[in-house]
């Protein structure tokens, strides 16, 4: 039996959601916020130094700056033929210099504190562009007019403004220009990579840059990273990572190979190493996020753990402190926590140091402290668990169901059997009582009831549809005749009906075809206080797909891995993202079917952390 799949987890607003450990130990980072409504890919995201702002930089080449709580501070907008804008911040945080500000050739210095652009750079054609770690030097490196060649210059801060102190070439018979650049952290070397047949190594000596060496290659290369102890350099070449150390005197010796790694995942668009050097974080164009571990001046020899946050892959990512931001070609930006919420700025500009955090739970009993898997979120004040529960097996005009009541009845029995929902906050519809009508009308009820402290879990197992020329996912109520749209219940419909309910955090799972419809393109942003916002979060069997019912007298895979988690958890609390982790991993690699986890589209996502508590009373 086929149904729709559509889990909507309305959940997790303020930490790392969706995160399972990319990387042992203490190298786990949690997705907290994501920004959607971009409209086409985003090709750099950039953190200032102390991470009072974010830059994103879109396909159609405009420019998004965000402050400290992301909200969007400045905007800017050229050519989208254009495209390729790059990204650097000064390390004080005063300069934003990007890439394509009115040409193909140009850079555009930008005054954050004026938000007003005080100087146009000429730069070569698609530049790449860095700021040496003392500040003291911009690099950019773009095409020169001259065939094969690349120009790169040196700019100065003198003045409030940029001079032009060096003008360096390089010409290879396969060059077409650079994709990326990296600055050791000593400021001594930094090293360009490109579609061309050579890593290019320049070295800063008696008070300007000289090119070092040209390390040849094969096949054109678009990453490239300093080590953080500045004798190591990777890059890399297609479905492998080289490594480049320093080898000889500190004044004559030359970076040489020494090692490479396979990877998978399609070819990585950039990379960075963490601030002690211990974990490699790259980009992949096919699977998002992939982390590698150094151990004794090596990469590991196989990935530590991924991250598939973006569908189609992640084309940028920068990472500074305990913070990584990625962006994707599903046209969103991801953003990631490492430890505690970053310091925070008041509304006089000055930095205030937040409160301990801690998590906001579904129990009603406020005080606890969830300190488990680099999680601390706040806790709110005392709130009821509600729970609407959908399950249809039997229908009037459609194929019985094996399992979508069953399912639905067991998922009601262990959240009220372990983490403190009650029955009397219970509302359960069931086969033929499961018609629109119905349905609206319990909710409308339930709007009445719940408060702004309190949590409303949604469950729906049953019959999906979708109607891609609408683009409109539907519920399939009992007495829904085959082919009447208009007698099905719209996505639409249901997410008007959920943005009106004034609860806390609100979680919807949907077990059903095709139910990823119910998702928008991405999830939820940096909130710096988590205990006062709302969570809209949903968590999907499948995306626009046919899902399993599963065998008779079972339950649908989806089902399965959802109650096998709540039922063997020994965990105290856990927050949503460990479940969605979870159950996308463990469904998606024992049936034909591939769970979604983003947040619900346009119903009042604020922020928060929906954390399951185990009742101990029980």
């Amino acid at each position: 039996m086929k149904r729709l799949l559509s889990l909507c987890l309305v959940f997790l607003a303020s930490y790392f959601l969706l995160t399972a450990p990319l990387v042992a130990q203490d190298f786990s980072p949690k997705n907290f916020k994501e920004f959607t409504n971009y409209k086409d890919k985003i090709l750099d995201t950039k953190f200032s130094s102390k991470n009072s702002y974010l830059a994103i930089a879109v396909k159609d080449n405009s420019l998004e700056l965000r402050d400290r709580n992301f909200s969007t501070i400045w905007t800017y907008k050229n050519n989208p033929n254009n495209y390729g804008m790059k990204l650097a911040f000064s390390p004080d945080e005063k300069q934003l210099v990007f890439s394509k500000y009115q040409s193909r050739r140009d850079a555009a210095v930008l005054d954050i504190a004026q938000k007003k652009v005080i100087q146009k750079l000429k730069t070569g054609g698609w530049p790449v562009l860095e700021y040496s770690p003392d500040g003291k030097f911009l690099v950019t490196s773009g095409r020169s007019r001259e065939p094969k060649t690349a120009v790169t210059k040196i700019w100065a801060w003198k003045g409030g403004k940029f001079e032009l102190t060096q003008t360096l070439k390089y010409t290879h018979k396969r060059f077409q220009g650079f994709r990326d650049m990296s600055f050791s952290a000593d400021g001594q070397f930094f090293a360009l990579s490109g579609i061309t047949g050579h890593i290019v190594i320049y070295r800063f000596r008696k008070g300007k840059f000289e090119e070092h060496q040209q390390v040849h290659r094969k096949e054109w290369s678009r990453a490239i990273a300093f080590h953080p102890d500045g004798k190591n350099i990777v890059f890399n070449v297609r479905h492998r990572i080289f490594q480049l150390q320093w080898k000889g005197s500190k004044r004559n010796g030359k970076f040489v190979y020494v090692d490479s790694v396979k990877t998978f995942g399609g070819e990585i668009w950039e990379m960075k190493f963490d601030s002690k050097g211990k974990n490699l974080v790259t980009a992949c164009k096919h699977r998002g996020l992939r982390i590698y571990q150094w151990d004794k001046d090596k990469l590991s020899r196989e990935e530590d753990d991924s991250y598939e946050m973006h569908v189609g892959g992640a084309l940028s990512m920068d990472m500074n402190k305990d913070l990584i931001v990625s962006g994707g070609a599903d046209n969103k930006v991801v953003l990631y926590a490492l430890g505690k919420i970053p310091v925070a700025v008041n509304n006089s500009g000055s930095s205030t140091t937040p409160k301990t955090k801690k998590p906001t739970h579904n129990k009603g009993a406020g005080g606890a402290i969830f300190n488990g898997d680099d999680l601390n979120i706040d806790i709110g004040g005392k709130g009821t668990n509600y729970l609407f529960i959908v399950g249809i097996k039997k229908y009037r005009f459609w194929d019985t169901l094996s399992n979508a009541a069953s399912d639905a009845r067991k998922v009601k029995a262990v959240l009220q059997k372990r983490y403190g929902f009650e029955n009397k906050n219970t509302v359960e519809i069931y086969n033929e009582k499961a018609t629109v009508k119905n349905i609206l009308s319990k909710l409308s009820e339930l709007r009445t009831k719940i408060t702004p402290k309190d949590n409303l879990l949604l469950y729906y197992s049953g019959h999906g549809y979708y109607n891609a020329a609408i683009e409109e996912g539907f519920w399939i109520p009992f007495n829904a005749k085959k082919g009447e749209e208009t007698q099905y219940l719209a996505n639409s419909t249901l997410l008007k009906y959920i943005k009106a309910i004034k609860a806390r955090h609100i979680f919807l799972v949907a077990d059903a075809c095709f139910s990823g419809s119910l998702f928008s393109a991405g999830k939820r942003g940096y909130i710096e206080n988590v205990e006062r916002f709302k969570s809209r979060w949903g968590l999907a069997s499948g995306r626009l797909e046919f899902v399993s019912d599963g065998d008779v007298g079972k339950s649908s895979p989806f089902a399965n891995y959802f109650l096998k988690y709540l039922t063997t958890n020994t965990k105290k609390r856990f927050p949503i993202s460990e479940l969605i982790q979870y159950v996308k991993v463990s469904v998606s690699n024992n049936a034909n079917q591939t769970p979604i986890g983003h947040p619900l589209k346009n119903v009042g996502d604020e922020g928060g952390e929906f954390v399951f508590y185990l009742d101990d009373k029980k």
